[in-house]
């Protein structure tokens, strides 16, 4: 019974995709944390905002980039 209303745990996000912090992204494309947050305002790279300052990337999204499309 640890799910009375019958919902799921997890509501807005696929059960097995990976995320990372913006640092993370920058560090892994060899790119400024400034240049990661540009792509992911221009459409580019997609994101996950949790908060005003805390932003995560979902692997897919990175993938998608690196092979020259987006989702």
């Amino acid at each position: 019974m640890s799910n009375p209303e019958g919902t799921s745990q997890s509501l807005t996000t696929p059960q097995h995709e990976s995320y990372l912090t913006v640092s993370e992204v920058a560090s892994l494309l060899n790119l400024a944390e400034a240049t990661v947050r540009q792509l992911i305002r221009d459409g580019k790279l997609p994101s996950l905002r949790l908060t005003e300052k805390i932003i995560r990337v979902p692997a897919s999204g990175i993938r998608a980039l690196v092979q020259g499309g987006t989702q």
